[in-house]
């Protein structure tokens, strides 16, 4: 029986232990998210440099007005019953 699942490095370590496994996580479904589901990156690095300058610099305020509005996600209501989100 095939295995389901993916081992991945984590950057930031180095040591063959640290691999982290991803259950049911197969091929097709990560070149599904790639090709399909992402529509665009945007890299936000400088942005969000300036917006931990500014929160340094205790100009929280200042730096609130550069996050990008907050969209809530509408959940279905069935789904909320199940998540207790209701």
């Amino acid at each position: 029986m095939p295995r389901h699942d993916r081992a991945v490095r984590d950057p930031g370590r180095s040591r063959r232990t640290d691999d982290r496994r991803l259950p049911g996580v197969r091929p097709a479904l990560i070149r599904t998210f790639a090709d399909e589901w992402v529509v665009g990156l945007t890299d936000l690095t400088p942005q969000v440099h300036r917006i931990a300058d500014l929160v340094r610099a205790g100009r929280a305020a200042q730096a609130q007005r550069l996050l990008p509005p907050e969209r809530p996600y509408r959940l279905p209501a069935a789904i909320a019953r199940r998540l207790g989100a209701d």
